[in-house]
């Protein structure tokens, strides 16, 4: 083991160094804007909704909270089998949720027993004498230490678990292992049709739910995003430097340098912001075009207004002329954001005035 972890270190280091040599940090800039955005996204949660408000204290909870609501509600059938259904409002932006009552009852009877069997079959099979001699287990106790590095490292720097719980994806592959061992090791029990059928049900629900996900998310990127890169390459003026919080689909299709207000590529974006100067980092940069996820002043576009938050939308520096709007009918773009929380309804194009420049 020892043996192992020089050998990972020695692989890591020259990475390492070369980020520092490139960038002055050890982490990659994307990594420290993420972190940063995460942080202020749990503020915002706590500071609306009073019942969370702990969990500003203790903010590496959150990430495996969110995991285990996030489970049950999108992965395990909570969202994808029928009705009848619990319907739960968040308290942030101007949409629920609903948990299936059919799900609650596989939790009960299906998953938390396969999950305990698999449990109680794997700490045997690990705590058996010789285990770090023994190839066969060797497999599963580097998945599972993995596993336990990676949500320590995600609960303790970057704090969510993605769009679509992206972040927490070993979580996921965990968690069907555990069921699909459980099936095998009770396949002498007498309930063994009741959890393989069970399972199998919970499964096929997903799979057609998340079908229409992906499906309403590629319309929403053809038609908002994608669409809106598309319009500032043919409309706005080459000369004219825009910004965007999307520094993905946005600045492949508009062909030309983009300001990154994400903090992904500039991770000084952080102090300017808790400066609150965000708006003065738009006016250094020369930029003249903004886009932005979400309309401000509303709650229709998404949980979290951007530009009121970014302190953007209350500049005396400039004013904001909207001169361009994308979106897609609301109900599908609702499908896919609900599970995925990853963009607003619409893309806003916005036409920077500064003031002195009418003076």
């Amino acid at each position: 083991m020892l043996v192992a972890i020089l050998v990972s270190a020695l692989i890591c280091a020259p990475w390492f160094l070369y980020l520092w040599l490139r960038t002055g940090h050890l982490l990659p800039t994307s990594g420290i804007g993420r972190h940063f955005s995460n942080i202020i996204s749990i503020q915002i949660a706590t500071e609306r909704v009073e019942s969370l408000a702990w969990l500003s204290q203790f903010p590496g909870l959150a990430y495996p909270l969110i995991w285990i609501g996030y489970s049950v509600e999108f992965i395990l059938g909570g969202f994808a089998l029928p009705a009848p259904y619990l319907q739960i409002d968040p308290g942030v932006g101007s949409f629920g949720y609903k948990l299936s009552i059919w799900a609650i009852l596989g939790l009960a009877t299906v998953v938390l027993p396969l999950s305990w069997v698999s449990f109680r079959r794997v700490a045997l099979f690990i705590r058996g004498q010789g285990w770090e001699n023994d190839t066969a287990r060797m497999p599963l106790i580097i998945f599972l230490v993995w596993m336990i590095l990676h949500n320590l490292s995600y609960m303790f720097y970057l704090p969510i678990i993605g769009a679509a719980s992206r972040y927490a994806s070993v979580n996921h592959i965990a968690l069907w292992l555990a069921l699909g061992l459980g099936v095998w090791f009770g396949r002498q029990s007498r309930y063994r049709y009741w959890l393989a059928a069970g399972l199998a049900i919970i499964a096929l629900a997903n799979t057609v739910y998340w079908n229409r996900v992906y499906d309403s998310n590629i319309d929403h990127m053809l038609n908002v995003r994608i669409a809106a890169g598309e319009y500032i390459r043919e409309q706005i003026p080459e000369g004219e430097t825009c910004a965007a919080f999307d520094v993905g689909a946005l600045r492949y299709y508009i062909q030309r340098p983009l300001v990154d207000l994400g903090g992904l590529v500039d991770p000084d974006l952080v102090e300017w912001h808790l400066a609150g100067r965000f708006d003065q980092y738009l006016i250094e940069n020369d930029v003249a075009c903004l886009v932005v996820p979400g309309r401000s002043g509303t709650t229709e576009d998404g949980v979290i207004d951007i530009l009121k938050e970014s302190g953007l939308s209350q500049s005396n520096m400039y004013k904001l002329q909207q001169v361009k709007l994308f979106q897609i009918d609301r109900q599908r773009w609702l499908v896919g954001y609900q599970p995925t929380i990853n963009y607003q309804a619409t893309v806003a194009v916005y036409k920077l005035i500064k003031y002195h420049l009418n003076k």
